[in-house]
């Protein structure tokens, strides 16, 4: 029946692009086909210029400013589904907690001393933390999703891969744009209503120049809470990111970028399947909305240095982040009084990465640098066992400082074939303060003003040497064939969240991903068709798991090294100029996991044996595909006019380490059309809907057996969405 619902409605969307279509064609340099089929830059090679993503010898889906909005692309989050083999999920237990993993290397947790697996980096800012890493996509110049381990231009923690973002620099120009969208489930329940835009100006013609960017949403809670006859999910969040570029002297460049960023609203959003009273498909029966509120400010200041000899370039960029969010939420789900919890996280980070590239004699790119990295994450946790009278406090600080030194050439040793080489070597400690949760009347923790003394004090060192090779050959400037290793490390640690010290917080050791991968990359028949193609094999030695179970003692998480698994797969993404104006855009992954050993019981049998070793990895989906068709065309004097609709698909994953729960597989279908009147081209309004077939897709799925009133902690995410938006650029 899904499948013919996709069918019936794909039909009548191109059933009304082909009402709308003329008999002429369009004329515009910047039409939809243009943006969709254009060559993106990419700033992941860290070379001077940047790269075309075509001609980068490694995986990378990449998307400008205008794709993301072609597409109505409104968060992080929403391309989780976009590129194959890639998941970028929001945990839902503490708004904006990235769980994200690439070709089934990720995160499982909230649990902030937990090192990414897949780094993200804004404006050139790694972030210390998963925390606050899902960002609403308002003013972004570039997406850009690097599949494999990154060891060597991004260091630590990028075992899966990196989502890198650019928000949108001053262009020197007046200029200014609005956006205003509301959306509805159509549910009864609350809508959803965004205002954005930014403003730009020069201040000293060719010397200085300012844009500001700013962000209101009020998201009037899209599930309906049939204990307390609520909206749940209620949300208001704003940003505001002032940039400045000044450009003192020929070669000289400063970009300057500051934010300051708010979210309040309610707690989790945990839709208890169980016990007798059943609350709506995308309904929740809590007897408390929680609460959350979110606060952070970000500062970056980028220099560009033009040195010789040649086109040679120094680049330092710094970063300052601060990072402030305070939970609480209902963890039963349920009308009962039963398990409440509450999460207070407070970062800091300092960083700074000084390099240089330059391209010699017109055959070697090469790029060095150093990095240096500093954090603090101060942690407290509080457990409400109502059911069991028991309410316990706990958590830890942990102080981080990193550095890094890396090199990487690329060198054309004959014409058409380029040899890559590069290594990394990077040194962390880490200094931890833990107090394992307390259930006395006086703990030494309390909830968001932190211990007064710690049970657990530990520091460790780690070190790690990660290379890179590469070998890429260029049929002509559209066909290319590469073979690539590649080597990531996630940092070893401590775990923050330990209900006992019986299992010890740490430290645990590196893991390290070793990757052999083989693509071709073409653009074929004038343009009109672009076909990348890639496999891979992922040795992993000492994964890291995040074991989270619910217990007497609260939430308990186990973090530590469970054995080493082996990863292997494909994926391809294609675009093609079917017809004038009319664009299809898919992709295709495919990726297999299994532990060659295992050194953790696993499933908490009591026993390490071969059924730990036949377990499947969580949040490892074997299938994902997308695709997509795009139109549109010039309606003569009337103005013009533009369609999509889209399919994408996940495959179902285990949540837990013992396979005992599971995220289920989701089918996302999307569409809209958007008109811009001749009498206003610069006005477009759009209608659009997402999630079509009202899927239900989770961040989480965990068992509350020992609760009373039993069944799942799920946190689940929004079904069908219809949304009306009207955009003017100035």
């Amino acid at each position: 029946m899904k499948n013919k619902n996709i069918v019936l409605f794909g039909t009548s969307v191109f059933a009304l692009m082909g009402v709308a279509a003329p008999a002429h064609a369009q004329d515009t340099d910047r039409t939809q086909q243009n943006v969709l089929m254009e060559d993106i830059v990419v700033t992941a090679t860290k070379k001077a210029g940047g790269e075309r993503v075509q001609d980068v010898a490694s995986s990378v889906t990449a998307f400008s400013g205008e794709q993301l909005d072609a597409m109505q692309f409104r968060s992080v989050e929403s391309l989780s589904y976009s590129a194959p083999n890639v998941q970028l999920d929001d945990v839902g237990s503490i708004k904006g907690t990235a769980n994200f993993a690439i070709r089934g290397l990720g995160v499982n947790s909230s649990v902030p001393s937990i090192e990414p697996a897949v780094a993200t980096v804004i404006n050139g800012v790694y972030l210390g933390t998963n925390n606050g890493a899902i960002i609403d996509m308002n003013d972004i110049e570039s997406v850009e999703i690097l599949r494999g381990p990154q060891g060597v231009l991004f260091g630590r923690n990028v075992t899966g891969g990196a989502v890198l973002l650019r928000t949108r620099r001053p262009s020197g120009d007046f200029g200014a744009n609005a956006k205003v969208s509301v959306e509805s489930g159509l549910r009864g329940t609350g809508t959803d209503i965004t205002i954005s835009g930014a403003v730009e100006a020069p201040l000293a013609k060719d010397v200085l120049a300012v844009r500001l960017a700013g962000y209101y949403e009020r998201d009037g809670g899209y599930f309906k809470n049939v204990t307390l006859d609520r909206n749940d999910g209620k949300a208001r969040s704003w940003f505001l990111r002032p940039t400045f570029s000044l450009t003192p002297a020929p070669g000289v460049e400063f970009v300057i970028i500051g934010e300051h960023g708010e979210a309040h609203g309610d707690g989790s959003v945990n839709s208890n399947p169980g016990g007798t009273v059943k609350a709506p498909k995308f309904g929740t029966k809590s007897n408390m909305p929680g609460e959350s509120d979110l606060v952070y400010n970000s500062l970056v200041v980028e220099a560009n240095l033009d040195v010789g000899p040649g086109n040679g370039r120094l680049t330092n960029v710094f970063g300052y982040r601060d990072y402030k969010v305070m939970v609480t939420s209902d963890n039963d789900g349920s009308a009962a009084h039963s398990f409440n919890a509450g999460s207070y996280i407070k970062q800091h980070q300092l960083s700074n990465e000084l390099r240089y590239s330059v391209k010699i004699a017109d055959r070697i790119d090469f790029v060095t640098g150093l990095f240096l990295f500093k954090q603090k994450i101060d942690y407290q946790t509080l457990d409400e066992l109502l059911f069991a009278n028991r309410v316990g406090r706990g958590g830890g600080i942990q102080h981080q400082e990193s550095w890094g030194i890396f090199a990487n050439a690329d060198i054309e040793i004959i014409d058409k074939l380029t040899f890559g080489v590069g290594a990394r070597y990077s040194e962390d400690r880490k200094r931890v303060n833990i107090e394992p949760r307390d259930f006395t009347a006086s703990p030494a923790c309390t909830f968001m003003e932190g211990c007064t003394h710690f049970t657990f004090n530990d520091r460790s060192k780690f070190t790690s040497f990660t290379p890179r090779l590469s070998l890429k050959y260029e049929f002509n400037d559209d066909v290319q064939a590469y073979g690539l290793y590649s080597r990531g490390v996630r940092a070893g640690g401590y775990n923050l969240r330990v209900a006992s010290l019986s299992v010890p917080p740490g430290p645990f050791n590196d893991e390290t991903a070793n990757s052999l991968e083989v693509g071709f990359k073409g653009r074929f028949f004038d343009r009109r068709l672009s076909l990348n193609v890639a496999a891979f094999r992922n040795k992993v030695a000492d994964v890291q798991r995040e074991q989270t179970a619910v217990t007497i003692n609260g939430v308990s998480t186990l973090i530590g090294n469970a054995g080493d698994i082996e990863i292997k797969g494909f994926e391809a993404e294609a675009s093609l100029k079917l017809a004038q104006g009319l664009i299809f855009r898919g992709s295709l992954g495919y990726v297999h996991g299994k532990y060659t050993k295992v050194i953790a019981d696993l499933n908490g049998d009591g026993v390490i044996n071969a059924v730990d070793k036949a377990l499947k990895i969580p949040r490892l989906a074997p299938w994902t595909y997308s695709a997509g068709l795009y139109y549109d065309t010039e309606l003569g004097s009337a103005g013009s006019f533009n369609a999509f609709v889209n399919i994408d698909h996940r495959g179902g994953s285990p949540f837990t380490d013992s396979n005992t729960t599971f995220l289920p597989s989701v089918d996302l279908l999307s569409a809209g059309i958007g008109f811009s009147p001749a009498a206003a081209p610069n006005l477009k309004l759009s209608v659009y809907g997402r999630n079509l077939l009202d899927d239900r897709g989770m961040g989480a799925n965990a068992s509350l057996a020992i609760i009373p009133t039993g069944g799942y902690f799920q946190t689940i995410q929004k079904g069908r969405v219809f949304g009306v938006e009207a955009a003017y650029t100035f």
